[in-house]
């Protein structure tokens, strides 16, 4: 009760957030040169699991892997911070979530092909039956100005740490017929790669 009740209440400041930045960029005067406004980005993350987590003395590997889709929205300032706010899709081999996320991009020069470090982070939403939480993925791109900078396209490779629950089973030594299920909190790292396109 006390999760969904968290959950709901990120829900609504997200919406608030992104709808807040919607507001504020559509009045907000872009020069001449188009150097801050609005943005409005697509990406296509795909995350490899990586490293193991302890789970009742025991280290599990994380064979997991994950495709997703986000869209990100936000205000672009003089090209030089990209600040928005995210939603998107996450399906892994078992379960699916939902991350709301806060973005936040830096690059390191106005040249038209630049490097740009990524951070962004929020919760994840289960969708059915799983149960998401926290979620970081920092991450370092190269972004790709097209069509005299009304367009840009981006690669990125990072870093995720995803909060969510698992199920495992160890032998009952006392009956070893009976496998009893049990349940952990735990932080997942995933190696992630992504594609997008600024608009």
């Amino acid at each position: 009760m006390k999760q969904q009740k968290k959950v709901t209440q990120f829900v609504l400041l997200f919406l608030f957030l992104f709808f807040q930045i919607i507001a504020i960029a559509q009045t907000s005067k872009q020069d001449e040169q188009k150097k801050s406004g609005y943005f409005i980005l697509f990406e296509t993350p795909i995350s490899i699991g990586m490293g193991s987590v302890s789970v009742a003395g025991h280290d599990l590997q994380n064979e997991d892997m994950a495709i997703g889709f986000r869209m990100i929205t936000g205000i672009q300032e003089h090209r030089n911070i990209f600040l928005g706010v995210g939603f998107g899709i996450d399906k892994y081999q078992n379960i699916m979530l939902m991350p709301l996320t806060l973005d936040f991009r830096i690059p390191f020069s106005n040249d038209p092909i630049t490097p740009m470090f990524i951070l962004n982070g929020g919760y994840s939403i289960g969708i059915g039956d799983a149960i998401g939480g926290v979620i970081i993925d920092p991450a370092l791109a190269f972004k790709i100005d097209i069509k005299d900078k009304n367009a840009s396209v981006f690669f990125a490779i990072g870093y995720k740490w995803q909060q969510s629950e698992i199920d495992y089973t160890y032998l009952n030594y006392r009956n070893r017929n009976i496998y009893p299920t049990y349940k952990a909190d735990v932080f997942v790292q995933f190696l992630t790669f992504n594609v997008g396109f600024y608009f």
